[in-house]
């Protein structure tokens, strides 16, 4: 019987030393080490970090309100020793101590100060900020290709060609771009050069539109990206659009089947040079229609359908301008403001000026209102209209903010 009661006093004894840890443990602060267990499916120690931290602030700002005048920034660079894993926090003048508290964590051994009022920013290299600023501070780059056409073409003198190139690198440039001139030496450096070359030869490809092959084959070269004809001026297309576009490879040509405004890979820009080339005909008594890069991307369409290319139609293929009934011209910002470029073709120039929609790029007080005398002039003087269309815009139709 007397066993028997101690044995019930042992057992309640031991039942209210068990309560006693529990409810002490409850009470006691676990924030002054916290450990890291990683997970079996933990892939990287730097998710484990980075896990960690998230939890870390998060109970800090349960705990108590922060005071929004109080709170410090601080840079924290994080070294890892690829040998050991080991970790080590420290301020950004390199040195640990003061600027950090009591809490710590403690990782395989490794103790690493965070102070919990701190943000903390982990970056495990310098390499990946210098890399973001680079991005930050980058250019698209836009491409056009020109090789001179013995006697000219188009319409043009190779002087009028030279002016048309001019003014658009400058145009380009003045939208936030940097800007690219290839040659048929950029072409030769595609190993297929001269059996394409060759091929539209044989099929009496006439040398300017032989050209217009060749900057297919020096877009592949340079590495792909942006290319566009030099009569093609930008309207909305500014250099920080072009960078977001640029992040897709996809082969998109922003005139449908015409293209002169074009963003796509290497890759991609080999790949449809190809297809094109691969549907010419075989002989010069098959070419019923003439054999031109644009007609070579329509018929990938109608033979092979689409083939992984996006088409859009944001290129203008005409001037922007009207006159009203007391005859002052002035330039339709709406029309403008729905496209990114505007191709002035030696074609859109004559329309253009019959239909009296050419830009006065002379005294409008003249006999000829500030026009060209005829429309073979409003063709070669096209860099004229280039630069007044750009002025203009950007007077007009373009918020002072974005200049």
């Amino acid at each position: 019987m007397r066993s028997h009661k101690i044995s019930r006093k042992f057992v309640l004894t031991f039942a209210v030393s068990i309560l006693l840890i529990i409810g002490l443990d409850l009470f006691v602060p676990h924030n002054d080490i916290r450990r890291l267990n990683y997970a079996e499916d933990s892939n990287t120690q730097q998710e484990a970090i980075e896990d960690l931290i998230v939890d870390y602030e998060a109970s800090d700002n349960a705990d108590a309100e922060q005071d929004a005048d109080t709170e410090r920034d601080a840079d924290v660079d994080v070294e890892q020793d690829s040998d050991t894993g080991a970790v080590n926090a420290k301020d950004k003048d390199g040195e640990g101590g003061d600027n950090y508290n009591d809490h710590n964590i403690e990782i395989e051994n490794e103790i690493v100060d965070i102070d919990e009022d701190i943000i903390v920013s982990v970056e495990f290299s310098s390499e990946a900020a210098n890399s973001k600023e680079g991005k930050k501070n980058a250019k698209p780059i836009m491409h056009t290709f020109y090789e001179a056409v013995p006697n000219g073409c188009c319409g043009m003198t190779k002087e009028g060609h030279e002016d048309l190139l001019a003014a658009w690198k400058e145009s380009w440039e003045d939208r936030g771009w940097e800007t690219v001139i290839l040659t048929e030496e950029d072409a030769r450096k595609h190993p297929d050069f001269e059996s394409i070359d060759q091929k539209l030869q044989d099929l009496d490809v006439k040398p300017y539109n032989r050209r217009c092959y060749w900057r297919w084959l020096a877009m592949v070269t340079v590495g792909g990206g942006w290319m566009s004809d030099y009569d093609v001026f930008p309207l909305s297309l500014n250099g920080e659009m072009g960078l977001a576009l640029e992040q897709s490879g996809t082969f998109t040509s922003y005139a449908h089947h015409v293209p002169c405004l074009i963003h796509a890979s290497a890759k991609e820009w080999d790949r449809i040079l190809h297809l094109m080339i691969d549907l010419l005909p075989n002989s010069p008594g098959e070419v019923y229609v003439p054999i031109t890069d644009m007609y070579s991307l329509r018929n990938i369409d109608i033979e092979q359908g689409r083939s992984g290319m996006q088409w859009t139609r944001e290129v203008a293929r005409r001037f922007t301008y009207h006159r009203n009934e007391e005859g002052w011209q002035w330039m339709d910002c709406n029309f403008g403001w729905k496209h990114v470029a505007i191709h002035l073709s030696h074609h859109a120039c004559a329309e253009s000026f019959k239909t009296d929609h050419y830009p006065e790029i002379d005294d409008a007080n003249s006999d000829t209102h500030g026009l060209p005398d005829n429309w073979q002039q409003a063709v070669q003087r096209r860099s004229e209209a280039a630069l007044k269309v750009m002025d203009d815009y950007k007077e007009y139709c373009m918020p002072t903010s974005s200049w």
